[in-house]
């Protein structure tokens, strides 16, 4: 992420959130998004939090690389995981053809949707030929603060598909739900599977 006002609320509200992801299941979606890799692939979680995903995937045989925009949660994901997770805005990245998969679980929510195309072209780049990219994000239209101050970007189904084909993604699944977050109120969802063409 690069708000500095919501990197903020993470770096003060680590437990809060900590607590939060410790009552959700080892969901089906990390399970279907692993089911995509042979053992020592290499999986960039772009903004890992508490680092719980990343040890999910680690476990079975996968290689996370670990980048959060907030310290502490970087911090917690080593503390807890021993992940060598880093900090790093969204807007650094700048690596060529190193990923088979990104993982983008409901962290790119972050970014002003001005900067949202060029951050899925840089992840589009990132991966290596035939990669899979997971993005999930909350359903609407507009951009919006919560009562904590974190920015939020809201999308609707065929704005996503039309930023992610863009720069060469295709679309594979789909799926929805609706979620409570930190800041209590449940929400409509999307999360999509897209591929990097050869």
């Amino acid at each position: 992420m690069s708000d500095k006002q919501t990197i903020e609320v993470y770096n003060q509200n680590v437990e809060k959130y900590r607590a939060l992801v410790d009552k959700l299941p080892n969901t089906k979606t990390l399970k279907s998004f692993m089911s995509r890799f042979k053992a020592g692939a290499t999986i960039l979680d772009f903004g890992c939090g508490v680092g719980d995903s990343a040890a999910a995937m680690r476990a079975e045989g996968l290689l996370p690389v670990c980048r959060d925009g907030s310290a502490e949660m970087v911090r917690t994901a080593n503390e807890l995981y021993q992940l060598d997770a880093s900090v790093a805005l969204f807007s650094e990245l700048d690596d060529n053809n190193i990923y088979d998969g990104v993982w983008a679980n409901f962290s790119l929510l972050h970014a002003p949707k001005s900067e949202f195309p060029h951050l899925i072209s840089a992840l589009h780049t990132s991966l290596k030929p035939h990669g899979w990219l997971f993005v999930a994000l909350k359903l609407g239209d507009g951009e919006m603060r919560d009562k904590f101050g974190r920015h939020y970007a809201y999308y609707e189904e065929d704005e996503l598909d039309s930023i992610l084909i863009k720069p060469g993604f295709a679309v594979d699944e789909k799926i929805y739900g609706k979620s409570r977050g930190m800041a209590g109120t449940d929400e409509p969802w999307i999360g999509g599977f897209y591929q990097k063409s050869a």
